[in-house]
């Protein structure tokens, strides 16, 4: 092995720092911007399910736009009865409401912990938690600072808060959450912290005790490790559609108060993640695998549990494993990697496979590079592949497969073919907040705070209580008229409270140099 100079590693874990912050925020990339319009010769009405142009209806805000107060056991997630964004039209959910002719109840599921009271509506008193008035409901927003970012490609986000509050403006136009107008809240993360745990832990103090919202809208993959257990604490749900870092464990101990949309939980997507590798011919004869991890009890148990009986299966054990502390700061996870790199390297290990929380893939593989180790990666949706495309080497990404779920993370705009109607809508709202050239991470974040709202909305269209045990009730009523703006398909089987039913595999493509997609959307369970 060819000996690299200080300066030139130096500088690979500068670099590979930077990336990782980008990656924190599951940023996409695309040398092409994306176009946020709807799809040429689409009528925009159909796809929105109130049945008009994002925009056009109702005013901002800010503006003082009008909104129903909330009749109790009728309609509230549009104007006149209409369906919340991402349901399908004509079905009705929530806890005070009937799908499927099942009369769904608040008779059982977890009990609100403090705070709230009850609020008059139209039809009568109806309980809520803290947040919440007759007219009103307050949610909170993550946003992220990237300042020291603009040498990284594919890492142009826009305005969060016009971009929040395009989506909000939406929403309200269109009855709100539970007939209330949203209130948004904002915190902002550095993504140049060297201290996640104590930022976090201010993040929920403002949160849920100085500002007492009903709920917390997430947008990155990668937090503390304590942040939803401090909201969870406080009463306060948090929504994030970026993907899964607890598991089947993790996400029972902190039900109701956390919730995917858009992605799985941990343990649904390691079973994916094998499946899928499998499935597109990662492993091959002669494959001797090393695991990179977080370092947390969710990603050890899924590894235990999950990850090595399947490769069992599969006849294939894991021959290097490398537990990363990757919950304490960017520059920790990316001080870590050169150690990994000589490992895996004297090991000879040939395919790398990465249960990530946004952080470790794309540092690995820059610390990789740097000494010329280019071994196959098996990569997913949180690993952020298309970072990745836009700034390694081709050598580095040769061969690779992945299993993906979110297309803003998956693949470039050319290649991201197939946009659901709520995603079209998030799309168009914010082209006319003027927040339409932003690269892949810029759609991304766009696209998480709409599912966040949409999610609301729907879950919470027909309450008999506006707690965190009615958004339980709700989101479980759901089943699959909800569509996520994040991902394929969409499902929410009770108890269940992340939504992603499916997976596509995608392979690297050395001619474009690009990630493409192989095949049909495969369910999952």
């Amino acid at each position: 092995m060819t000996a690299k100079s200080p300066a030139l590693l130096h500088g690979s874990r500068r670099r590979a720092a930077g990336l990782a912050v980008a990656l924190l925020l599951i940023a996409g990339c695309s040398t092409t911007l994306d176009s946020p319009r709807l799809d040429a010769g689409a009528d925009p009405a159909a796809a929105d399910p109130a049945g008009s142009v994002p925009g056009d209806a109702g005013g901002s805000t800010s503006g003082g736009d009008s909104v129903a107060t909330g009749t109790v056991g009728a309609p509230s997630g549009g104007p006149a009865g209409q369906a919340p964004i991402g349901s399908t039209p004509g079905s009705t959910t929530g806890s005070g409401g009937t799908r499927g002719g099942s009369t769904v109840t608040t008779t059982s599921g977890p009990s609100s912990r403090s705070g709230g009271g009850t609020t008059a509506g139209s039809g009568g008193a109806i309980r809520t938690s803290q947040g919440v008035t007759a007219t009103t409901i307050k949610i909170g927003f993550m946003t992220t600072d990237t300042a020291g970012l603009q040498s990284v490609q594919g890492v142009n986000l826009g305005d969060p808060k016009v971009e929040v509050q395009a989506a909000v403006d939406w929403v309200n136009a269109r009855g709100g959450v539970a007939g209330r107008k949203i209130v948004p809240v904002f915190e902002e993360f550095s993504a140049a912290s060297n201290n996640w745990e104590r930022d976090y832990q201010g993040f929920c103090t403002s949160f849920a005790e100085d500002h007492k919202v009903f709920a917390v809208i997430g947008s990155t993959i990668a937090y503390s490790k304590t942040f939803a257990h401090c909201l969870a604490g406080h009463n306060t749900p948090l929504i994030n559609s970026a993907g899964g870092v607890q598991d089947d464990v993790g996400v029972k101990a902190l039900a109701p108060f956390l919730y995917t949309p858009g992605s799985f939980e941990l343990t649904r997507l390691t079973r994916a993640y094998v499946d899928g590798l499998e499935s597109g011919g990662f492993f091959g004869q002669g494959a001797k695998i090393g695991l990179i991890r977080v370092d947390d009890a969710p990603f050890a148990r899924v590894t235990e549990k999950v990850l090595e009986p399947r490769l069992k299966q599969l006849g294939l054990t894991i021959a290097e494993r490398a537990v990363v502390a990757a919950n304490e700061s960017l520059g920790t996870t990316a001080s870590q990697m050169p150690n990994v790199v000589l490992r895996f390297q004297q090991q000879n290990i040939n395919r790398v496979i990465v249960l990530d929380n946004g952080t470790l893939a794309i540092s690995f593989s820059l610390a990789a590079a740097s000494q010329g180790y280019f071994p196959r990666l098996g990569l997913n949706s949180q690993n952020n592949p298309i970072l990745m495309q836009q700034n390694l080497r081709p050598e580095s990404l040769a061969g690779s497969v992945g299993v993906g779920w979110q297309p803003t993370a998956d693949v470039d705009a050319q290649r991201d073919t197939e946009r659901n109607g709520p995603a079209k809508i998030c799309d168009e709202v914010n082209a006319k907040a003027g927040q339409g050239n932003v690269d892949r991470t810029g759609v991304w974040v766009q696209r998480m705070y709409c599912d966040g709202v949409f999610f609301l909305q729907a879950a919470l269209a027909r309450p008999t209580e506006i707690t965190p045990t009615g958004l339980a009730v709700g989101a479980g009523a759901l089943g699959q008229n909800y569509q996520s703006a994040m991902t394929f398909r969409t499902s929410f089987p009770k108890p269940r409270l992340d939504g992603a039913a499916g997976y596509r595999v995608f392979t690297y493509d050395g001619s474009c140099s690009c990630f493409k997609y192989a095949g049909a959307t495969k369910a999952t369970g």
